[in-house]
């Protein structure tokens, strides 16, 4: 596999060295994180908000008799309008879940303006409901040329 060719991400050295650690440590964040001490969605609420999650079928493939490295106890996926989403449940410390929670909510790349206006307009990162931060540099990107 390769990298999307017009990805405008970009990701520094030192930032992705915090990526690795943190998804040896934490596992990976996507998707929905549940915590079953507190019964709480750790990563992934606007998602659960999104699906109704309460109202969703979840299905488990896997469960462990004891939390892994990670934390994990078990995953599997959301059913939702008959498409399959991430789930993962842990059992987490407190310090674990404010972790994760904002790990899961930080964006370790960063996008490479130049990149994104030369393969992206801004109509459509504002149709597709991008983030409207960083328009006004990528616009005056688009300007130049």
């Amino acid at each position: 596999m390769k990298k999307y060719k017009i990805n405008p991400r970009r990701i520094k050295s030192s930032r992705l060295k915090k990526l690795h650690d943190n998804l040896e440590n934490i596992g990976d964040l996507s998707g929905v994180v549940h915590d079953e001490s507190t019964n709480e969605i750790i990563t992934g609420n606007q998602r659960s908000k999104v699906m109704d999650i309460n109202q969703c079928e979840i299905v488990l493939e896997k469960e462990f008799s004891k939390p892994d490295s990670q934390g994990t106890t078990a995953i599997g996926h959301i059913l939702w309008n008959d498409k399959k989403y991430f789930y993962r449940r842990v059992k987490w410390t407190e310090e674990q879940r404010m972790k994760a929670c904002v790990l899961g909510n930080t964006n370790a790349g960063e996008w490479n303006f130049t990149d994104l206006g030369d393969s992206y307009s801004s109509k459509n990162l504002l149709e597709w409901n991008v983030s409207t931060d960083f328009i006004p540099e990528m616009t005056e990107n688009e300007n130049k040329n």
